[in-house]
């Protein structure tokens, strides 16, 4: 699914995908009632306020469980089935010896090095996942 978004001047999403398009009509279709979308709402996330509305079922993208989707299916509402979108390969290959690493990441082998120790420890200290520090950006410690 794309990142379109609503547009209040012209009353519609815009830059809507093939599918996300059929997804819309056939909400429009069968549901008496919607929800309107707020100005700049992406579609995904108005999707998801009709769903908790009880206006629609979506079912997340790896659901496999059969009665899960044959209850979606049998309460004859709008089901909607996300679907993962694809993750783009990266642009450049990624390095496949340690020379060409360094290269790129702009350290020596003595910075990697003591950034691995840090992050993890010297060897041996560290037995279990509780006892590996957490010390990358954005981690917080619980105590």
């Amino acid at each position: 699914m794309t990142a379109s978004l609503y547009n209040p001047s012209t009353h519609a999403f815009v830059d809507l995908s093939v599918a996300d398009r059929a997804i819309f009509d056939e909400i429009g279709a069968k549901c008496s009632e919607i929800i309107e979308p707020t100005a700049l709402e992406k579609f995904d996330s108005w999707l998801d306020r009709m769903a908790k509305a009880g206006y629609i079922s979506v079912i997340p993208p790896g659901e496999r469980n059969a009665r899960v989707l044959g209850a979606a299916n049998r309460s004859g509402k709008v089901v909607v089935q996300r679907t993962v979108d694809p993750v783009a390969p990266p642009t450049e290959p990624a390095a496949r010896t340690v020379q060409e690493y360094l290269a790129k990441t702009g350290e020596t082998r003595e910075q990697a090095v003591n950034r691995v120790l840090h992050r993890f420890g010297p060897p041996g200290r560290a037995r279990t996942i509780d006892e590996t520090p957490r010390t990358l950006p954005g981690t917080v410690v619980a105590k």
